[in-house]
This record gives structure tokens, sequence and C-alpha cells, in this order.
């Protein structure tokens, strides 16, 4: 984001067609920004197939108005001597519903072209720092895909760090742990591919977006620890051991990336004169509610884990589906020794509201169950935030398929929540878009049965100003 003097009545058309962080003149503070090209309809266009949230939003510091919404070319002119800023997609936060962060909220963030605004790549953001970065497809170019290093403790399967694979050694990652305090683990390279879906076009947003990314790996190479190992993994051809090095075919590749095992995030522009914030500030309605109505996609996880303990019981208890077929029927009938694990499905509801009373409280209804878009159901998901910031998630109704319920008796102590609702518009907001997350594990197993259930659940929304 930069701010501009206009000069000339030129820059209006060129915004009007997609322009961003430059235009022509000096700003107030004296620094000079160089013009650049406006934004093609086509790049727009390749733009859309990303996200639907406009390619760029103007706003003068003489007018409460957006100059331009960028997508429809305009005739607008201004006056000279007006000071603009601009805000491009590469401004925009998409916040994940699982908040990485101790401190803020990590995000993910769409990377554009300096020279024509397409979005080139999309990253996440974790304590300030691109953290892996992933380009687009030149085929598929609703797609994402790249190789990046991640540093990940040991004994733990959570990436700490991540960083695009740009050709360094050994001794650069190193350094690279060293520079931000990581110690206790070891670098992994993966390849991977990021299935990047949104679904603010479904629910007519403009200024806002929500969806899920999927990250799968087609080779994965675990503890690497010298310049050799790192060359032949670039190369696919290390091959240590099966629990270091590890290929997908494209079969296996194409299954992983069908799976529903979705991160989900939103997100938007939430410009409050010139300013750019995370989210806008909520009015408080003087009388009766204040009510955005949308979309919500939700997705759960469970899984089952143990060590070393007949499983069987348990698998029939939570109703996990058979997964091998060994008769060749084309019916199931036994559980492999992956079943129970790692097991993910996603939801949709075209019937989400958000409300906001006189008092302050947010209420956010997610009818997963009651008002599913497809035959598959979930739980009726309610969360409640009071002006105190406590929130309180129910939920009712009974899944269509049973493996997918929720933990009947969770341990306390395991229990974590998020609730990140945000408010996006130009001053006053007109979309709603937010996430949640919530997770809870269960001892399941009996007498001597260690045996543990995790459950999470992830959302999140896109609605507009009723």
């Amino acid at each position: 984001m930069k701010k501009y003097l206009l000069l000339t009545s030129v820059f209006a058309l060129a915004a009007c067609g997609g322009g961003g962080h430059s235009g022509s003149g000096i700003t107030p503070g004296g620094d000079y920004v160089a013009p650049r090209a406006a934004v093609t309809p086509g790049v727009a266009a390749s733009n859309e197939q990303i996200t639907n949230m406009s390619s760029e939003i103007v706003v003068a510091s003489n007018s409460n108005d957006p100059v331009a919404v960028v997508r429809v070319p305009s005739s607008t002119t201004n006056d000279a001597g007006v000071t603009f800023t601009s805000y491009r997609l590469d401004d925009v936060k998409l916040f994940t519903a699982e908040n990485l962060e101790t401190v803020g909220h990590s995000y993910m963030n769409l990377e554009l072209d300096d020279a024509t605004g397409e979005i080139r790549a999309v990253k996440m953001v974790l304590g300030g720092e691109d953290s892996g970065r992933v380009v687009r497809d030149t085929v598929d170019t609703t797609a994402f895909a790249g190789p990046i290093f991640e540093y990940v403790l040991d004994g733990d399967d959570q990436a700490q760090f991540r960083v695009v694979d740009t050709g360094q050694d050994m001794a650069a990652l190193n350094a690279l742990a060293t520079q931000n305090n990581l110690t206790g683990g070891h670098w992994n390279r993966i390849d991977e591919r990021m299935v990047f879906g949104t679904n603010g076009a479904s629910a007519g947003l403009q200024y806002s977006d929500f969806g899920h990314f999927n990250s799968v790996y087609r080779s994965k190479n675990k503890n690497l620890t010298t310049d050799a190992q790192i060359i032949a993994a670039r190369n696919g051809t290390l091959d240590r051991d099966p629990d270091l090095d590890k290929y997908r075919n494209t079969a296996e590749f194409n299954a992983e990336l069908a799976k529903e095992d979705y991160q989900l995030f939103a997100g938007g522009y939430a410009i409050s004169g010139t300013e750019m914030l995370d989210t806008l500030p909520v009015p408080v309605p003087t009388e009766g509610n204040t009510v955005y109505k949308g979309k919500a996609v939700g997705r759960v996880y469970t899984s089952i884990q143990s060590d070393g303990v007949d499983r069987t019981a348990y698998l029939t208890a939570w109703n996990v589906p058979y997964d091998l077929d060994t008769n060749n029927d084309g019916t199931p009938d036994a559980w492999s020794v992956d079943a129970g694990h790692d097991m993910a499905k996603a939801y949709t509801t075209s019937q989400a509201q958000m409300t906001i009373s006189a008092d302050g409280t947010q209420t956010l209804v997610m009818p997963f169950n009651t008002e599913s878009d497809t035959d598959a159901t979930f739980y009726d998901v309610t969360i409640t935030k009071n002006s105190g910031n406590v929130i309180n998630v129910t939920f009712e109704g009974t899944p269509s398929d049973l493996q997918y319920r929720q933990n009947d008796a969770p341990n306390a102590e395991s229990i974590e929540g998020d609730f990140t609702p945000g408010y996006y518009g130009v001053n006053d907001p007109v979309e709603a878009a937010g996430t949640a997350r919530y997770y809870t594990e269960q001892d399941i197993g009996t007498g001597s049965d260690e045996v543990t259930r995790e459950w999470e659940v992830q959302a999140a929304y896109g609605m507009k100003k009723q």
C-alpha cells in the first residue's frame, strides 16, 4: 500500500483497470512514487480464478467513499492535488482458522506480480515473517505448487518455520534456524501442491472472501543434515528409509488432493478513511439487531490414536467404516491398519447468519444439520461472543456420518477454541467474514488400553449485510 498525489486524470482511468501500489507524483512525506500500468481486464479475470475480491480499491483523502472498486471500467476523474491510497489483494490478510501464533494471528497472503497485479503465489505469514511460499501453477491456474523447507521439532509433525526452497545449502538453513531461534528440531524438504478454494463468489462478496487450502506433498524428505542429501532430495533420488523419504505416485497424490482435510481461512478489505485495518469496528445497533446472511463452510477432523492396542472395539464403538475390500466384491468388509486415522469431511450451508444485538453480542449460526447444502449433514453450530469477549459454542443435531460425531466426554485440559469474526468494506461494514475452531481430545481406552480420539472442527463464513 502506498499513497501518492494525483497530477492528472490519467490515473483515474488506470485505477479503474486495476492499478495498485503506485501512481505518479510525490506523497506528503516527499517520497517519489513511479508510475505503473493499470491491471488489464485479462489480469483481473485471472485473479478472479483465485478470489472474487476486487483487485484494487482506491480511496481519496478528501472523501469517505471509494473512488473505484476495480472490476468495471469507469470514467471517474478527480481534482489535481488530492492524495489517494490504493489497496490491492496483497494488502489483504486471510486469517487461518487454526491460529499458529502465540501473539497476533497467522494468516495467508496473496503475492502479486509488481508490474501487472496478477496473483503469482500464496504464502503463510507467521510472526510477521513469510513462512513458506507456493507459486501459482502455470497449467492449472486455480492451484499453487512448489518446494519448501520446514523446521520441525524432533518427535513432532508441526512445522515451526517454513521457507521456500531457493537453492539453500545446509549452512544457510542452519543459519536461518539460528536467526529465528529455532532449536530442538530438524529440517525437512517438501515438494507440495496446494489446493486453494474460495467461496466469496457464491456468497456475492466483493470486499472479503473465505475458503480453504489443502497442502499435499508429492515428496517429503525428513531430517536433512548434509548438502548431498538436499541435492538428492531435489532430484527425487534420496532413499534412506521409508519413514524418512516418502514419494507418492500420481494415483496416490491425486487421492490425497481429493481429501477434504482442509484448513480454513477468511479475511478482506477493512478500510477506514485511508487506513487498512484487520476488521472494521462493529457499530452496536441502537435498537433491534444488525444481521448479515450468507454462506459457511465447515470441516470436521477426527483421529483415533493408539499404540499396539487391538482397536476393533473402539473402531466399532465410534462407527468407523470399513476401508478394505478383502474379497474384491466392491464392498469394504474389513479395517486396515490406518482405519480411524486422519478422517475428515467438509460441509457447507447457504443459510449462515451473523447477528449483532444491542448489547454487542455477536451470534454466528451455521446450520450444517438442518440447512446443509447437501445430503451429508453435520451439527447446527452456534457461536456467541459477548462484549466481554466470552465465547460459547454449541452443537445440535446428529451427523449423517456418525464417525464424525463429537467427543462425548472430552478431557477438559485438551479443549481449544478460537472465534475471529471480521467486518469489511470502506468505512461502514457491508460484509462479514471470519473463522472459528474447536478442538478436543478424549481418552476412550478401557482397562490398560491407551487410546485417544481427537476431534476438531474448523469453520469459515462470508455474508452480506441485510
